[in-house]
């Protein structure tokens, strides 16, 4: 049985979105995971203690993600980090299938790139043809279930810190 790797970014300037979209994809998991960070996580460490963890040498890198392929026996790479270079996650994916966690439409050199926000992209042919995941339908999110009541419900939207290519009203139109 394979195991599956998650490389997140928790470094000081990414926020909490990484971790918890990650953690929210973790639950769903049966497999055994490994994580790479860039620093230690006691949040990460508490909620899945069974877990294996490693720390990457610095925010950009998939050294040890590579070392441990194959002795971890690992068989997919879940990357949610903007750090990581295009070049990095093309040599990494000539050895396994990686797919990457995106806010916004970006071809890379991985088996499937899925990006939770509603964009509009001219081109559906490049999706296809690149295994684009599009849409809110991919965002892993976590709900309470509760009682049906009149009123109508309200959600908050929040893209991070810094939303430059406005998916924040595109997500509150979709």
């Amino acid at each position: 049985m394979l195991n599956i790797a998650i490389r997140v970014a928790n470094y000081d300037k990414s926020g909490k979105g990484h971790l918890s979209r990650c953690s929210n994809i973790r639950n769903c998991l049966k497999k055994k995971v490994i994580w790479f960070l860039d620093k230690p996580s006691s949040f990460l460490k508490k909620k899945f203690p069974k877990d294996l963890y490693f720390i990457e040498k610095n925010d950009f890198s998939l050294a040890k993600v590579e070392k441990n392929i194959i002795c971890k026996e690992i068989g997919l790479v879940l990357v949610d980090s903007y750090k990581i270079d295009t070049l990095s996650l093309k040599r990494l994916n000539k050895k396994i299938p990686i797919a990457v966690i995106l806010d916004s439409f970006k071809i890379l050199p991985v088996e499937i790139t899925i990006c939770s926000t509603p964009l509009m992209i001219e081109n559906s042919k490049i999706i296809n043809r690149n295994n684009h995941l599009i849409g809110l339908k991919y965002a892993p999110i976590s709900y309470m279930k509760r009682k049906l009541n009149k009123k109508k419900d309200k959600i908050l939207i929040s893209m991070g810190n810094l939303d430059s290519v406005s998916n924040t009203i595109r997500a509150i139109k979709a």
